[in-house]
C-alpha cells in the first residue's frame, strides 16, 4: 500500500498572497492620487484667497482716490501689478462703466406710476445715470501655462452730485 503524506497546511498560498498585493497596491496608488490632488487643489484655494485680498487692497485704493480726487476718477482705465507688494505674478485692470438706468413711460413698466410723466422718469434716470459707476477689477495671474482670472464688481455712487441733489429737492417737494 502506499502511504499517504498528510500535511497540515499552515499560511497562504501564492495565489492569495498575490491577490492581497494587486488589492493593497490600487489601494495605495488611489491615496497618492487623492494626495496629490489635495495637495493642487490647497494650493489652488491658497491663490484664490491671496487674489482676494490683493482685491481687497486694489478696491481700497480706488475709494481712496474716489474720496479724495472726486468722481472723475471713474472715467479712465487704469492697470498694473502688485510688485510693490511682492506678488509680481499677479496683474489687476481696472475699467469703469456708466450706468444705464431705465425710463418707465407706462404704469405696467414700474407698478401704479399715472402721476409720473416721461419728463420726470428722463430727469431721474439722467441724474442717477451720472452718479453711479460699476466698477470692474479684473485680476488675472499665471499657474504654469494657465491663465486664471477672477473679476470683481463694484458700483459706486456720487452723493454729493448736483443730480442727486435735484432729485433730493424734487422728492421732498411739498405738492400744497
Amino acid at each position: 500500500m502506499f502511504m499517504r503524506k498528510h500535511f497540515d497546511q499552515k499560511g497562504f498560498t501564492i495565489l492569495e498572497v498575490m491577490i492581497a498585493l494587486g488589492i493593497l497596491s490600487t489601494g495605495v496608488v488611489f491615496l497618492i492620487n487623492t494626495s496629490g490632488n489635495n495637495i493642487r487643489l490647497a494650493h489652488r484655494a491658497q491663490e484664490l484667497d491671496l487674489a482676494t485680498n490683493l482685491a481687497r487692497i486694489q478696491m481700497g485704493h480706488i475709494e481712496e482716490s474716489f474720496l479724495t480726487e472726486g468722481f472723475d476718477v471713474f472715467e479712465t482705465e487704469d492697470s498694473g501689478d502688485f510688485s510693490s507688494y511682492g506678488y509680481e505674478k499677479f496683474q489687476w485692470h481696472v475699467s469703469f462703466e456708466k450706468i444705464e438706468i431705465p425710463q418707465f413711460e407706462d404704469a405696467d413698466d414700474f407698478g401704479d406710476t399715472k402721476n409720473l410723466n416721461s419728463d420726470f422718469s428722463f430727469i431721474i434716470s439722467e441724474a442717477l445715470g451720472k452718479a453711479i459707476r460699476k466698477v470692474i477689477l479684473t485680476l488675472s495671474w499665471h499657474v504654469g501655462e494657465q491663465k486664471e482670472e477672477m473679476k470683481i464688481v463694484s458700483y459706486f455712487t456720487n452723493t454729493a452730485s448736483e443730480n442727486i441733489a435735484a432729485l433730493n429737492i424734487l422728492f421732498f417737494l411739498d405738492p400744497s
